[in-house]
């Protein structure tokens, strides 16, 4: 069976458009003008049903709300059951499916396998309402792209499988917009990009579930392309098997807040300036609690920049550099053969270390390089048969190395002029 539905209204106006239960390869193509419209589509069981999808050979291959640089606060409802099923996808002809104008909200919901949403908004304050996607689905992908100021969007899915999963994919141009997330399943993916200043992306804790589940992937790149305002935040939240998160933040006054829970789950963290100001004021902390094999790769570039690490658990490893001046690394370790690599360049920088809480036998490791000038490293090992290395190149550095029990080892190398070292064993 093969329905198509057009809708055309200016103004002020309310739509409904259903298929039946039973329906299939139906289609819906509306257009709106004005403010407070309203659009509610209801597309139940069957398959290959499409809103605002075309192949370009007709002009009413779109879904539209706008009303340009006007107040909008238009609202759309889209409930898809099935397979194969379609929003703004692929859409030619007259452009893609979008909202436009201020405090628009778009509601969309999507069962079944093989779905996809792809939608954009344009204006500001859109989506700071309610906006959402729901998808419980498998190899589905959500696509939402938004420009302007004040706008938000959340985004839930749920399903995938180790052949495949669903993806996110959240771009967002403009400033003070944020983006909410939660995934539960298998190899789930979510990708955010922000430019601006005051862009939030959440995954996790009172804002969502974050990532649950298997084999999922988080790719954040956020830029702060003005100095002086505040900065990009991202938190995040995995827990279960094999999770990875990658984040790139560009500019000052950024933080990246990250938990992992579970086995073989990994962050890679860089924060750069990406501008001719630098990056200072940026901060990372990251936590990871679980069986073992959790990795932290943590990096940052410029001045006044703070890293807090916390890893327990079993043959944990954190990688961290900093390079600039004034910069603060924190590491604490609970556990047994875990590791930490920390490598500082500049001058004022301080590392401080902690590993405790590894029974009869620890064997845990750390690895200090300072490079610079009035630089500082301390670390504090309980427990046995710990290994620790310091080495320091400058001048009036300091290094305080205190090892507990017995069985401990350590290294302390200094070159320059000015410098101190103290080792209590």
């Amino acid at each position: 069976m093969h329905k198509h539905l057009l809708a055309l209204s200016m103004g002020v106006a309310t739509l409904a458009i259903s298929t039946s239960a039973y329906a299939r390869d139906s289609s819906s193509y509306t257009e709106q003008g004005g403010n407070s419209n309203e659009v509610t589509v209801t597309q139940t069981t069957g398959s290959n049903n499409t809103v605002g999808k075309g192949n370009g050979t007709s002009a009413t291959v779109y879904f539209r709300q706008e009303n340009g640089a006007g107040s909008g606060s238009n609202k759309l409802t889209i409930e898809q059951k099935g397979s194969y099923n379609t929003f703004g996808s692929n859409a030619k002809g007259r452009g893609q499916s979008y909202q436009s104008g201020t405090a628009n909200n778009a509601t969309i919901e999507q069962s079944g396998f093989k779905s996809n949403v792809d939608l954009q908004q344009r204006g500001s304050n859109n989506g700071s309402f309610g906006s959402n996607v729901k998808q419980s689905a498998s190899y589905s992908d959500v696509n939402v792209v938004e420009n302007g100021n004040q706008n938000g969007f959340y985004v839930a899915q749920k399903g995938g499988s180790f052949f495949g999963g669903n993806a996110i994919a959240i771009t967002q141009n403009g400033d003070n917009n944020f983006a909410r997330t939660s995934q539960d399943g298998t190899s789930l993916k979510a990708k955010f990009e922000q430019t601006g200043y005051n862009n939030n992306v959440f995954s996790g804790n009172d804002y969502g579930t974050g990532q649950t589940g298997t084999g999922h992937i988080l790719d954040v790149k956020q830029n702060n392309n003005v100095s002086y305002l505040s900065g990009s935040v991202l938190y995040n939240t995995q827990s279960g098997l094999n999770q990875s998160a990658t984040v790139d933040q560009r500019g000052v006054q950024n933080s990246v807040t990250n938990t992992q829970s579970g086995f073989e789950n990994s962050l890679i963290a860089t924060q750069n300036g990406g501008n001719s100001y630098g990056g200072f004021n940026n901060s990372i902390t990251s936590t990871q609690k679980g069986l073992g094999f959790n990795s932290a790769e943590l990096n940052q570039f410029g001045d006044n920049n703070v890293i807090t690490s916390t890893q327990d658990g079993l043959l944990l490893k954190v990688d961290a550099l900093q390079n600039g001046a004034s910069n603060k690394l924190t590491n604490n370790q609970s556990g047994t053969r875990n590791e930490m690599v920390s490598r500082q360049y500049g001058t004022g920088n301080t590392i401080s270390n902690t590993q405790s809480d590894g029974g009869l036998f620890s064997f845990n490791k750390v690895n200090y390089y300072q490079n610079g000038t009035g630089n500082a490293a301390t670390g504090v090992q309980s427990d046995t048969s710990n290994q620790l290395s310091s080495i320091q190149y400058g001048n009036s550095n300091v290094a305080s190395i205190t090892q507990a029990t017995f069985n401990n080892s350590s290294l302390v190398s200094q070159n320059g002029t000015g410098n101190v070292a103290t080792i209590k064993q």
